[in-house]
C-alpha cells in the first residue's frame, strides 16, 4: 500500500472510551501503544468542523430528553 507507512509508525494515541484522568497524564498512562494501520479498517481526517446545536428548549432539573435516535 502506497502512502501508509507513517500509519505502520508506533505511537501511543487516547484510546477511545478511555477515562481521562489528570494525574496519570505525566505517565502516559491516559494512552495506549497503537499502529494506526493495523488497529483500524479506515482512518478520517476533518480539515474543518462546526459546533453543536443546542437541545431544543429548557429541561426540568435532572430530566434530559429523549435524543435517541435523533
Amino acid at each position: 500500500m502506497e502512502g501508509v507507512e507513517p500509519l505502520c509508525v508506533r505511537k501511543d494515541h487516547r484510546a477511545v472510551g478511555v477515562v481521562y484522568q489528570s494525574v496519570f497524564e505525566a505517565h502516559g498512562r491516559n494512552y495506549v501503544p497503537t499502529e494506526l494501520a493495523h488497529r483500524y479498517d479506515a482512518f478520517v481526517f476533518v480539515d474543518k468542523t462546526t459546533a453543536l446545536k443546542a437541545l431544543a428548549g429548557p429541561t426540568a432539573k435532572g430530566i434530559f430528553p429523549e435524543t435517541w435516535p435523533a
